[in-house]
């Protein structure tokens, strides 16, 4: 079952493109790798152009999110729902990626949905909470699935944002063998990254250069590290 972002019928699609001024619209499906990127699709602007991208996909976590990636290789914007206002003319691309998640299988099925329109208007129905901007529609994300080594093996904490700006939280232990869930942690923003609480359980996500870093404590289990296996996305 594909989990629903904000993939809408192609006749809605239409009327709603034509309302906020875009000039063309795609969806597409396929598979992506659990932790990798799909071919990307090539879409060539002529001026100044809003790029929008969505995805809904099978994953168990949410974890695919869409790239609009700029004519010198560089990702311009990020996202489950993502959105790039061009400087000029030029050919841009669109991929679908993942999250590597030790829930999901191998592959993941996806249907993804692309537009352009005028720079700074609208090319996709804005999703619930976002906001307008030149890198991205979301103004506050958090999610992804990632593991640091302990002497016991691979510790997995895999993160959600729900709608009420609540995150879902899941802990692998390994020295148990078990999971533990938190459905209603308490989110704070950092300068270098994100922190997760409830009740007695703390959760810190920092962003280094070249890594990103885990702390972790509850009664009965402790750990902290880099990151070795999977990715967060923090926007």
């Amino acid at each position: 079952m594909l989990r629903r972002i904000s993939v809408l019928g192609a006749a809605t699609l239409t009327a709603c493109f034509a309302a906020g001024g875009a000039q063309a619209a795609s969806s597409y499906s396929g598979t992506v790798p659990n932790g990798g990127c799909d071919n990307a699709r090539v879409v060539a602007v002529a001026g100044a152009s809003r790029i929008e991208g969505e995805v809904a996909s099978t994953s168990a976590v949410n974890s695919a999110y869409v790239q609009i990636v700029g004519p010198n290789d560089t990702v311009a914007a990020s996202g489950p729902f993502a959105s790039y206002d061009t400087p000029g003319a030029g050919e841009y691309s669109v991929r679908v990626c993942t999250w590597y998640s030790h829930v999901d299988p191998p592959s993941l099925q996806y249907t993804a949905t692309y537009a352009t329109g005028a720079a700074g208007q609208p090319a996709l129905p804005r999703a619930q909470g976002a906001v307008l901007g030149a890198n991205t529609t979301l103004a506050r994300d958090v999610h992804g699935t990632g593991a640091i080594k302990t002497r016991f093996g691979l510790a997995y904490f895999t993160v959600r944002l729900k709608a009420n700006g609540a995150a879902i939280v899941r802990v692998f232990n390994p020295r148990t063998n078990t999971h533990s869930v938190f459905t209603n942690a308490g989110v704070h923003y950092l300068a270098n990254g994100v922190s997760f609480t409830q009740g007695r359980m703390t959760m810190r996500l920092v962003q280094g250069s070249s890594s990103m870093r885990i702390a972790y404590h509850s009664p009965g289990f402790t750990a902290g590290g880099k990151v070795v296996r999977g990715s967060y996305l923090i926007v």
